[in-house]
């Protein structure tokens, strides 16, 4: 009965709100699926000894404290610095492959990454001979450029064998007895078993001279022939010497020779030098003469027995032991002293004599003096 008093209100319909939609994802909050790390830039080098280096670097979301697991030659488990670097260092037995493998913190690994320890052939340079002095011995010395030098056994092999090994520094050297002259070979190998390109010197030597010089130095042609050998080593050198002298004379240390023998004659000497290693010298040669004797003071006299007396005087290099072969008047001979005299005792007697008495003398070498005359008159 009341209704008509108020008047009747209009429900509107009311009306829902759409929902909110949620989002799933946004930029703060998004979830995104990892990839797995990366290596790069991984090398191995050799170092002293058997010891390796190997390197390389992890490409990941988070790169720090990544394990590289490194197996082959060298195995061992590492892990990156905070941007992903690795080095590690380990004996290895041999050359050869090794491997690499990355494991991030989330557990996801990289694909196998492999590189070749390798090392370079090593090498023989600086190498030289020198004689020492003392018959065939050289010295043979070198150097050997390596990774690790020392330690290291050269082979020598040609006109010289010997297997010296190498200082710390990859220095060598050896004395030892050349066979001869020509090419000596040397070639190594290092810790890793890899061998060097074969290197060569020659053991060379120039043919030696020679200088001569004859002299007489004693009677019935004694001659001595000295002189000097130059050559590298001077020593030891066989000198040979020929012509109207034959024999051989062997140099002092200085080069120095001398050989005293009797010649058949007057002439031609010659010399040659030949070494230790079969090289000879140019042929030097002398021609030899001796100078005539000559008779002085050739004079007769008389003894108290009333017989004549010729004396006189020979003038040579080697007077002693020469004859004067006296004629004219008399007939005979006399042998001349050290000092050069002579002295004859006639059996020609003090009285009717008259005329020339004559003398000469040939010495060693087949020389014949002058004709020395005196007058005798009684």
């Amino acid at each position: 009965m009341f209704a008509f008093l108020f008047p009747r209100r209009r429900v509107a319909a009311r009306r829902r709100r759409p929902a909110r939609v949620r989002r799933f994802e946004s930029l703060d909050r998004r979830i995104c699926l990892s990839a797995a790390p990366v290596i790069g830039g991984l090398e191995a080098t050799v170092g002293t000894g058997h010891m390796v280096n190997i390197s390389g670097f992890v490409m990941d979301q988070n790169p720090a404290g990544v394990q590289v697991a490194l197996s082959g030659q060298v195995a061992a488990n590492v892990t990156t610095d905070a941007n992903g670097n690795f080095s590690y260092s380990g004996t290895a037995s041999s050359l050869g492959t090794e491997s690499a493998v990355a494991t991030d913190s989330q557990g996801l690994s990289s694909s196998t990454v492999q590189t070749q320890i390798v090392d370079n052939p090593p090498v023989v340079s600086m190498l030289t001979v020198m004689e020492t002095g003392n018959g065939k011995y050289v010295t043979v010395s070198g150097e050997v450029q390596s990774a690790s030098p020392g330690g290291l056994t050269v082979s020598l092999s040609g006109v010289v064998g010997a297997s010296p090994v190498t200082d710390s520094s990859g220095n060598f050297s050896v004395t030892t007895q050349a066979s001869g002259l020509g090419t000596i070979d040397a070639a190594t190998t290092d810790v890793w078993g890899v061998g060097s390109a074969t290197t060569q010197v020659q053991l060379t030597n120039a043919a030696p001279s020679v200088s001569m010089m004859v002299a007489e130095t004693g009677p019935d042609r004694t001659l001595t022939v000295s002189g000097h050998v130059t050559d590298t080593v001077e020593g030891g050198i066989v000198v040979t010497i020929g012509g109207i002298v034959s024999g051989t004379a062997t140099t002092d240390s200085s080069g120095n020779y001398s050989l005293t023998a009797q010649a058949s004659g007057q002439g031609t000497v010659t010399a040659s030098a030949t070494d230790i290693w079969g090289l000879i010298s140019t042929l030097v040669q002398e021609n030899f003469t001796s100078n005539a004797p000559m008779i002085s003071n050739f004079n007769a006299s008389l003894t108290s027995g009333g017989y004549w007396i010729f004396t006189g005087a020979v003038q040579d290099e080697w007077p002693a032991g020469l004859t004067v072969t006296l004629s004219g008047l008399t007939g005979g001979s006399a042998t001349v002293l050290a000092n050069g005299s002579f002295e004859y005792d006639s059996p020609l007697e003090y009285g009717n004599v008259e005329g020339a008495e004559y003398a000469t003398v040939t010495d060693w070498w087949g020389n014949v003096s002058n004709t020395a005359q005196v007058w005798v008159m009684s």
